[in-house]
């Protein structure tokens, strides 16, 4: 059968999806899921909030994506996956939300997770005897395992020296103040991510990335207390905003703002952040 462009084929064709997940004692599920994200190296990615399909992924990295093509006749095509990982930074979970809920929408329907899988075979929706796979020819592409290193070599062919040196400022506070660091990847940018464990509850403070952009974290803050109060959401804001080169609005007291590090190569700005954020661990830390 012919070679299969994922990428074109999603892209072009309309239909419903269906997921199918297994937990690891063989208890099934089964959800309506709109068409995936196709990634460079031929993996594909889907959003998921905390349901079932979400926790059943957690002990059995199995799945089963059923496309089945607008317009009746049978035609779709039938993907054998497995987990590969999951991102909770990127920019893509912002393109693929529908609906465009409000913040206070968004955050009723709980965390969202950009989950990849690999195909493993693809198959046509409906065959006759005999399985025959189609042929899917990802495009490769090297996907790379960061670290301090591999991370502060990318900023700096990206960004130059004085952001590198921001970026290494910022790691080390993470690392004497917070209880990990998460490493991540999406379409090649990495990321660090600090996080604090409280109570059992792990708290994402922030993600600085390869491109030089600071995320900041106001809407994984919201899940957790005491930020999930606005009051002190806003309060996080306003501290953020006495720092000169930082304008964020109210309304992205739910959100992921951006800031550009370039902001913090003045020490001074770059110190009154540190003094933030470790104000930002004492508010959790004490609730």
């Amino acid at each position: 059968m012919k070679p299969i462009d994922l990428n074109k084929y999603f892209s072009s064709t309309t239909g419903t999806g269906i997921i199918s997940t297994a937990d690891a004692e063989g208890h099934v599920n089964s959800a309506i899921f709109s068409r995936p994200h196709v990634a460079d190296d031929g993996s594909i990615a889907f959003l998921m909030r905390e349901r079932l399909i979400h926790h059943q992924l957690q002990s059995n990295p199995y799945a089963a994506y059923l496309f089945i093509e607008e317009g009746g006749r049978y035609k779709g095509i039938r993907l054998h996956l497995k987990k590969l990982r999951e991102v909770d930074d990127s920019p893509i979970i912002e393109e693929m939300i529908g609906g465009n809920p409000t913040p206070e929408e968004d955050k009723a329907r709980g965390p969202r997770h950009l989950v990849f899988f690999s195909v493993e075979n693809v198959l046509p929706l409906v065959s006759g005897g005999v399985e025959k796979i189609i042929e899917h020819r990802p495009v490769k592409k090297e996907v790379t395992c960061w670290d301090n290193m591999s991370f502060f070599q990318e900023l700096e062919k990206n960004r130059g020296i004085e952001e590198l040196k921001v970026a290494s400022k910022l790691l080390a506070w993470a690392n004497s103040t917070t209880n990990k660091i998460e490493w991540t990847e999406s379409d090649g940018t990495g990321s660090f991510i600090p996080v604090i464990t409280h109570k059992g509850l792990p708290h994402k403070i922030f993600a600085l990335h390869t491109s030089g952009m600071m995320e900041l974290y106001f809407y994984w803050h919201q899940f957790s207390p005491p930020f999930d109060s606005v009051e002190k959401r806003l309060e996080l804001l306003q501290k953020l905003n006495r720092i000169e080169g930082i304008s964020i609005a109210d309304q992205n007291i739910s959100e992921r703002p951006g800031l550009a590090i370039s902001i913090l190569t003045n020490e001074k700005s770059l110190n009154q952040l540190l003094k933030i954020y470790d104000w930002l661990v004492r508010e959790i830390t004490s609730s």
